[in-house]
């Protein structure tokens, strides 16, 4: 663990950044001959979903057809979401049942979920993971998602939860033990991870290194 700590914190100074160095540090070892597998399969997986931020393009919200749905049904569910049609329709093409789902039960939900998350859109975040916030019984997932988050807000104080929590929802939903494992690990990998060096971070490189560093880590098959 000792060699490996210096290892990525040396990287991590010569490449500019403590998280870059992580995913910089897994490229090269997963290239090298004779890599184990679990960390070829952790690269891999890092790479295929790091992020890029950017704003979403004009043509995304383009080309999508609505012909078949219900004009009334979709401004409806529009003004309830606060979103653009796109994504409206986007979400409905992914998850068509929220049309039959009860509107109180959807509108409590949102509700808490700004309560939650003020700072993120909670709009892209049920059309990233619908099933994960409307399947099943609110109350257990309310409770896992403000446990979740207040266990990532405490041990990754200066991150951008606002757009962590926004652009990958799911790692709300890791269990939370998982979660602790991950954010230990990261902890002694690198035991003088500040708030300055958190906050210069990208931020879904940060859900994906404590994902990865968890219980689970990355998903199998690669």
């Amino acid at each position: 663990m000792d060699e490996l700590r210096e290892e990525l914190e040396r990287e991590g100074r010569q490449r500019g950044g403590v998280i870059a160095g992580l995913l910089n540090w897994l490229g090269d070892a997963a290239t090298r001959a004779g890599a184990a597998t679990p960390l070829k399969a952790a690269y891999q997986w890092l790479l295929r979903t790091s992020p890029v931020r950017q704003p979403e393009s004009s043509s995304s919200s383009l080309g999508y057809d609505d012909s078949d749905l219900n004009p009334a049904a979709v401004q409806r569910l529009q003004a309830l979401l606060l979103g653009s049609r796109a994504s409206t329709v986007r979400l409905i093409r992914k998850y068509p049942r929220i049309l039959h789902m009860e509107w109180s039960d959807l509108m409590a939900r949102l509700v808490g979920m700004k309560e939650l998350f003020p700072g993120s859109d909670v709009a892209r975040m049920v059309e990233l993971a619908p099933s994960a916030f409307l399947d099943g019984p609110w109350p257990p997932k309310q409770q896992q998602l403000a446990a979740a988050s207040g266990l990532l807000r405490r041990e990754l104080q200066g991150a951008d939860f606002c757009f962590m929590f926004q652009e990958d929802p799911l790692l709300l939903f890791e269990p939370l033990e998982s979660l602790e494992v991950g954010l230990q690990r990261m902890r002694e990998l690198w035991p003088g991870l500040t708030p300055s060096a958190l906050a210069d971070s990208e931020p879904l490189h940060l859900s994906l290194a404590v994902k990865a560093l968890g219980l689970n880590g990355p998903p199998k098959g690669f």
